[in-house]
């Protein structure tokens, strides 16, 4: 029994001491490799997409402008939005208001009204929507952590329905691949997350 806690020991020492090595290495995984949103490169094989359609299922006020940067350059034509019921007010009439204050137009918003439900549920309802329009491309924007995730769900989900799936992700505050567990926040969001995959692989 000495021996089996004596072993345990060790080993927790070991994880201990690489720890700055394998807890990036935890956060750096859940986040899809070439799509950051802001970077040319991930961005130009969408410039290509004549009928793109911009669906962001977040109210993120980092990926709402940057949804909105997209649409008054003519690099998306409409964004799909799930609209989840914030204290009574619409998910998407908050992100609009988020426009009002800085200035910015109005988005050509599609409207899903969705409860909060898990990613695959939240994918077939906004391609479906996707589909309506008559679009057979999209890009998803997404937050980083779950990047990676949702890409393979929406690429399950587009290849059903026909449509050309890219996802991106936009920067946004309070989660950094390489530091999350520096925070509760992020420790919060990376667990949860981890418990995603399980859940919804």
């Amino acid at each position: 029994m000495a021996g089996i806690f004596g072993g345990g020991a060790v080993l927790l020492a070991i994880c201990l001491a690489a720890a700055p090595v394998w807890l990036p290495l935890v956060g750096r995984c859940l986040v899809l490799a070439g799509s950051d949103a802001t970077l040319s490169d991930a961005t130009a094989d969408v410039l290509g997409i004549p009928d793109s359609a911009w669906l962001s299922s977040s109210i993120g006020v980092d990926r709402v402008l940057f949804a909105s940067g997209w649409i008054r350059s003519g690099r998306a034509k409409v964004v799909v939005m799930t609209c989840e019921a914030v204290y009574g007010i619409s998910g998407c009439e908050m992100a609009q208001r988020e426009l009002d204050a800085t200035g910015q137009p109005r988005l050509p918003l599609r409207e899903v009204h969705l409860p909060s439900s898990p990613t695959p549920v939240e994918a077939a309802a906004l391609l479906a929507e996707v589909s309506r329009l008559g679009a057979k491309s999209a890009v998803i924007l997404v937050d980083p952590l779950t990047s990676r995730r949702s890409n393979r769900v929406y690429q399950r989900e587009g290849m059903k329905r026909g449509i050309q799936v890219r996802v991106l992700y936009a920067p946004v505050a309070g989660f950094r691949a390489a530091d999350w567990w520096r925070t509760r926040e992020g420790r919060k969001a990376v667990v949860y997350e981890l418990c995603q995959w399980i859940g919804f692989p």
